[in-house]
């Protein structure tokens, strides 16, 4: 293999940053606010008792190299 490009050098320079999140806290909160506005009806639904059924199935230790 060759060197690294310049594309990817840029991009490992990038991921050594460790910056703060680009958008403002008053942004971010304002986003967080309007999501839970938007999905409030959603949750208040709650999870239909099949769903929940086969969660609480996963949830339960795994027995694999058990046939059924």
């Amino acid at each position: 293999m060759g060197k690294p490009t310049k594309a990817l050098s840029r991009l490992s320079d990038n991921n050594d940053n460790k910056s703060e999140p680009g958008l403002p806290p008053d942004t971010m909160a304002a986003i967080g606010r309007e999501l839970r506005r938007m999905y409030a009806e959603i949750i208040a639904e709650g999870v239909p008792e099949r769903l929940a059924e086969i969660l609480r199935k996963l949830d339960e230790p795994s027995n694999e190299g058990e046939t059924r």
